[in-house]
């Protein structure tokens, strides 16, 4: 399987678990807000909670970002372009919302911000068909040809490398072909 495929079905993948974990976590956060909506008295905490909110509150804001998580979960199955950035920024929110509440439910809000952190990764660290292919030509485009080290991190950012750079690429592959 060529090493392009093999990254876009790595893309998929990614894309594909991160839309299904956003859609469970929004169907998650839309549970207790429902469960705090129809019952004040469900979750409850100490007397000394520092950052005290009144629980239908927390039941609206925790509906409100459920629904936007689906809505969201669903555009990413669809390979939306916006929908990346919005579920990173979604996750994070839903990850913050969690610490806060963990005092209200403290075993729930550990799992959903380990979610949230499992979505964040995924979405950010997973490039759709079209950056891959991006990726490669402008490697191909440079006369870049890496091995299996091949790494986004590894490579140069467009637009970035230097003369110097170029220059030392150009002469190295120049003595390589002179050995041959």
């Amino acid at each position: 399987m060529p090493k392009d495929s093999t990254r876009q079905s790595w893309a998929m993948g990614g894309t594909i678990f991160a839309a299904t974990a956003m859609i469970v976590l929004g169907f998650f956060q839309v549970v207790v807000g429902l469960a705090a909506l129809a019952n004040d008295q469900v979750f409850v905490t100490g007397p000394d909670y520092v950052y005290s909110v009144d629980i239908s509150i927390w039941g609206w804001a925790h509906l409100g970002l459920g629904v936007i998580m689906v809505i969201t979960g669903i555009a990413l199955y669809g390979m939306s372009a916006w929908a990346r950035g919005v579920g990173i920024a979604l996750a994070v929110l839903s990850a913050v919302a969690n610490f806060l509440f963990a005092p209200y439910f403290p075993l729930w809000s550990v799992v959903i911000i380990a979610l949230d952190v499992f979505v964040i990764w995924a979405l950010a660290t997973v490039h759709s068909p079209a950056d891959s292919a991006a990726m490669s030509d402008r490697r191909h485009h440079h006369g870049h040809s890496h091995g299996e080290g091949d790494l986004p991190m590894n490579r140069p950012v467009a637009g970035r490398e230097s003369n110097e750079v170029r220059k030392a690429e150009k002469e190295a592959e120049v003595r390589r072909e002179a050995e041959m």
